[in-house]
C-alpha cells in the first residue's frame, strides 16, 4: 500500500513539472519579474513649436557619382615626336607638371608645341630604334573629363539642364552644371552628366547638390499639418490655454536633404498668417527632438 501511495506521488510530480516545461517554453516571460520600467505610464507628448513665416524654402537633393573612367583613349592625348635629334630638342614639361591652354610642351629645331587645353603630363617615353629616336608624351586632358550622378526616378523630373547644381569633391565645393539627363531607367535610377569645375583624377567621387526649386509662402514640416478622417487638413494654432483647431488648404509636398536627412514640408495656401505659432506632439526620443529643433534653427 505504501509503495502504491509513493508511486501515485511520483506520477503526480512528473505530471507537475511536464506542465510547468510546457508553460515556460511557450510563455518565458510569465515567470519572469517585469521591469519597473515595463509597468510605468508612456511619456506624455512633447511639444515641439513652428513659428509661420514667409522665408523662402529652397528645395535640394544630393546623390552619388564619379568622373569618368576607364576611357583613356577619350581623355588621354598623346604627342609624337619621330627621329629626333637630343641637341635640338628642349623639353618644357616633365612627369607631373600641369599645363593651361597655351602652355609649351616641348621646343624642337626652334618651333613649339604647345595644347590648348588644360592637361597634365602623365607620361614621358624616350624610345630607340636602331639610330631612330622617339619621343612620345601622354597628357591627361582635365577639359574632357565629366561626372556621371544616378538621380532617382523620383527627382529626376525636378532637375533641367539649367539646374544649379554644387559639386562636393573631399572637403570643396564647386558651382558646376548639367551637361546631359538619361533617357533610361536603370535600377530605378537615372544618369545625369556633370561638369566638372576643377583638375580632378579620372574616377573621383563626388556628390552632386540639385538646386530643384525654391517656395515662397508659408512652408512648413509636414508633422505640422495633420488631415481628418475626411480628408481635411488642419493645424493646431497655440493659444493662451493649449491650441485650437484650424482647417488649412496646402499645396504641393516636397523634400529637403541635409546633411544626409531628409525633411518633409507641405506649402499652406490659406487658414494661417504669419506669426501664428503651431503644434506638433512629438513621442520620439530625445535626440530626434533636439535635432528637429537644431533643423529648424538654420
Amino acid at each position: 500500500m505504501k509503495r502504491k501511495w509513493l508511486l501515485g506521488l511520483l506520477i503526480i510530480a512528473v505530471l507537475n513539472g511536464m506542465v510547468f516545461a510546457i508553460l515556460l517554453l511557450n510563455n518565458p516571460d510569465m515567470f519572469r519579474k517585469k521591469d519597473i520600467e515595463d509597468e510605468s505610464d508612456p511619456k506624455p507628448p512633447t511639444y515641439i513649436e513652428w513659428w509661420v513665416d514667409l522665408s523662402p524654402v529652397t528645395e535640394m537633393c544630393t546623390f552619388s557619382g564619379n568622373v569618368i573612367s576607364g576611357m583613356p583613349e577619350y581623355y588621354i592625348e598623346m604627342l609624337v615626336l619621330e627621329n629626333y635629334k637630343e641637341d635640338k630638342l628642349e623639353l618644357k614639361k616633365k612627369k607631373g607638371d600641369t599645363a593651361t591652354p597655351g602652355d609649351k610642351i616641348y621646343v624642337y629645331n626652334g618651333k613649339e608645341t604647345t595644347v590648348d587645353y588644360n592637361a597634365q603630363v602623365v607620361e614621358v617615353v624616350y624610345e630607340t630604334t636602331g639610330d631612330a629616336k622617339t619621343l612620345s608624351i601622354q597628357l591627361l586632358n582635365y577639359d574632357k573629363l565629366y561626372a556621371m550622378v544616378a538621380v532617382d526616378t523620383d527627382h529626376i523630373d525636378r532637375i533641367r539642364y539649367d539646374t544649379p547644381v554644387t559639386v562636393k569633391i573631399g572637403k570643396q565645393k564647386y558651382a558646376a552644371s548639367v551637361l546631359d539627363i538619361g533617357y533610361e531607367v536603370i535600377g530605378e535610377q537615372v544618369l545625369v552628366k556633370l561638369s566638372i569645375p576643377t583638375h580632378v583624377r579620372p574616377g573621383t567621387a563626388i556628390d552632386a547638390e540639385f538646386t530643384t526649386g525654391t517656395h515662397e509662402g508659408m512652408t512648413m514640416w509636414t508633422d505640422y499639418v495633420y488631415q481628418d478622417m475626411s480628408g481635411q487638413y488642419y493645424v493646431k494654432r497655440k493659444t493662451n490655454t493649449g491650441y485650437e483647431r484650424v482647417d488649412v488648404e496646402v499645396g504641393e509636398f516636397f523634400s529637403i536633404e541635409e546633411d544626409g536627412k531628409i525633411w518633409d514640408f507641405v506649402e499652406v495656401t490659406s487658414g494661417i498668417s504669419e506669426g501664428d505659432i503651431l503644434l506638433t506632439e512629438m513621442y520620439n526620443s530625445n535626440r530626434q527632438i533636439e535635432d528637429l529643433k537644431e533643423s529648424l534653427k538654420k
